[in-house]
């Protein structure tokens, strides 16, 4: 695979709904003072009605209330589930939800995608699970059917046991028995669900706490904004690499994001500026959005001559964009650089100005450094920012497969 395979894949990638997106997805942890978990967040599928949302809203906090309550009791009242965001589909109007709805981004199905039915698994809840013991699944598919009744004890535990299993990457339910021929005797080398849970940092240091109900917001979907931050120097074809990354970020312009996406442009070296503004994309066949974004990205022969690489000053003029297009919070900052930051760049002072700029306006960075060389002097300052705004960062070399 070459490298402009690799960086379509990343690049499609971080908006695909049907993978697990790093894109917004929330992290989930437990509160070492509450012992609740936090960031959990119910995706509700676009299918449903907006006239049905207050019931199914209604419905949602009462499944997982319940299920809080078999989660603490099971568990010796140690955990319990603390702070829940349900977002509802991008047309619902607060009008019919009954209260006044914020925007969120989360992109694909959250940690719990509730669904109409799902006949594959009888329309019982069911946790896609890509790893091994131990380790998180990837989100709890929860059929409305199967809430939107009476809630029994029986359906607040099998909806417990689907999240021990997202949560703590266990394979079976709590009351089941070990049985040598089991998935869960097999995966976790002999170990119950309750070792496995038990042996998780979420219980380090073990207390209880009293009983309380969840509390939960309700937001709304709204597509989020992008800004590439796409480096220019002269540097980034020294191995003859431009027409890759100018093809890569072409065709994801054009073909990587959905209609009502917003993405604008900024290019950067010594400086940086906004090469276009920040617009809703449009269809992908017929947008002179996506045409006008797409020329922004020019041949190898208009690259800047010097050698600068100021991200610094790219996520500025990202947050200006941003800013410019009516709000800055909660944007999404794309990256594409050499990873070998001009010398200017590398105090740890210009380091926590932009880890503040990040959490200021609430933006999450993905780094993606296409080397030009051999691994030597990559700048890490921009990966530890990706990571700590709850992104991800990728190296590009020549061996990238």
């Amino acid at each position: 695979m070459n490298k402009l395979h690799f960086l379509v894949i990343l690049l499609y990638n971080l908006y695909d709904p049907s993978l697990q997106s790093p894109l917004f997805k929330s992290e989930m942890k437990v509160n070492p003072l509450t012992r609740g978990y936090e960031g959990l967040t119910v995706v509700i599928d676009k299918q449903f009605k907006s006239e049905d949302c207050i019931k199914i809203i209604k419905d949602i906090k009462a499944s997982l209330t319940g299920t809080s309550a078999s989660i603490y009791t099971s568990l010796s009242g140690q955990v319990l589930i603390g702070k829940v965001t349900i977002q509802v589909p991008e047309e619902w109007t607060d009008r019919a939800c009954g209260i006044e709805l914020h925007d969120s981004h989360y992109v694909g199905p959250g940690h719990i995608f509730l669904t109409s039915s799902n006949i594959a698994w009888k329309n019982q809840p069911k946790t896609l699970q890509s790893r091994g013991c131990g380790k998180p699944g990837d989100y709890m598919d929860l059929p409305y059917s199967f809430i939107s009744g009476n809630i029994s004890q029986q359906v607040e535990a099998a909806i417990r046991d689907q999240f021990l299993r997202l949560r703590y990457g266990v394979w079976a339910g709590l009351d089941d028995p070990l049985l040598v021929t089991s998935q869960q005797y097999a995966r976790c080398r002999g170990q119950s669900v309750k070792e496995v849970i038990m042996n998780h940092s979420d219980f380090h240091g073990r207390r209880t706490v009293n009983f309380t109900v969840p509390s939960f917001k309700v937001t709304r979907l709204k597509a989020p904004k992008f800004v590439i931050v796409l480096e220019n120097s002269v540097m980034m074809n020294k191995k003859e690499q431009w027409d890759f990354i100018r093809t890569a970020c072409r065709n994801f312009i054009l073909h990587g994001l959905p209609a009502s996406a917003h993405l604008g442009i900024v290019l950067f070296n010594d400086a940086a500026h906004i090469a276009h503004p920040i617009v809703q994309l449009g269809d992908k066949e017929k947008s002179k959005a996506r045409q006008s974004l797409s020329l922004q990205i020019k041949s190898k022969h208009n690259l800047s001559p010097s050698g600068g690489s100021c991200v610094k000053c790219g996520v500025n003029k990202a947050i200006e964009a941003l800013g410019g297009s009516g709000s800055s919070l909660g944007g999404v900052i794309i990256v594409i650089s050499r990873g070998q930051g001009s010398a200017n760049y590398q105090s740890k002072q210009e380091d926590r100005t932009l880890e503040n700029l990040s959490v200021k306006h609430q933006l999450q960075l993905f780094s993606m450094s296409v080397l030009p060389s051999e691994l030597s002097n990559i700048d890490s300052s921009i990966e530890n920012l990706a990571f700590k705004t709850g992104g991800e960062s990728f190296i590009i070399t020549d061996k990238s497969n």
